[in-house]
C-alpha cells in the first residue's frame, strides 16, 4: 500500500496543479481576446498633457468652428462619415485637412482611421470599414493653416437609416 499509495497521491496533486494551470490559460484567452475590450493607448502621456488639452479646448472655442458629424451606411454594409464643417458666421470651411478616429462603443479595439475628402462647402466625407449599428465615438482632428481645432462626438448608426 506504500509506493502505490503514495504515487497516487502525487499523480493527483500534480492533476490539480495541471488543471489549475489549464483553467487560468483559458480565462487569459478570453480576457484577452475579448473584442468589446479596450485599454486607452498612452492614457498616462494624455494625462501628463492636461494643460496641452485645455489649451486646445480654449482654442476651440476661440475659433468657435461648429462640426456637424453624420453616420450613415454606404454599399456592403461598410460605414460613411460624413462632416460639415462652418466657421462661427456659419460660412463653409474649405481646404482643411481633417482626420478621423471613430469606435463602436461595443468595440472600443476596433478603430478605424480616416483622412476625410473634401466635398466643397465645407463637406468632407470617408467611407470605413463595417459598420455596426449602434453608438459611435468619433474624435476628430481638423487642421487649416496654423489652425487646430479638435472634436470628441458621439453618434449613433440607426438600422436601416
Amino acid at each position: 500500500m506504500g509506493k502505490k499509495s503514495g504515487a497516487r497521491w502525487i499523480l493527483f496533486v500534480v492533476g490539480l496543479l495541471v488543471a489549475q494551470a489549464a483553467f487560468v490559460a483559458v480565462l487569459i484567452v478570453k480576457a484577452t481576446g475579448d473584442p468589446s475590450h479596450h485599454v486607452e493607448a498612452n492614457y498616462y502621456q494624455r494625462a501628463l498633457a492636461w494643460d496641452q488639452t485645455m489649451e486646445q479646448q480654449r482654442e476651440n472655442r476661440r475659433l468657435g468652428w461648429q462640426l456637424l458629424a453624420a453616420l450613415s451606411p454606404s454599399a456592403n454594409r461598410r460605414l460613411e462619415l460624413q462632416l460639415t464643417l462652418r466657421d462661427r458666421s456659419g460660412k463653409a470651411i474649405d481646404g482643411a485637412q481633417v482626420d478621423a478616429e471613430i469606435f463602436h462603443q461595443a468595440r472600443g479595439n476596433q478603430r478605424f482611421r480616416a483622412r476625410l475628402s473634401p466635398r466643397g462647402d465645407g463637406h468632407y466625407v470617408a467611407r470605413l470599414g463595417y459598420g455596426r449599428v449602434g453608438l459611435w465615438s468619433l474624435q476628430i482632428v481638423v487642421e487649416r493653416g496654423k489652425q487646430r481645432f479638435t472634436a470628441q462626438l458621439k453618434r449613433e448608426l440607426v438600422a436601416g437609416s
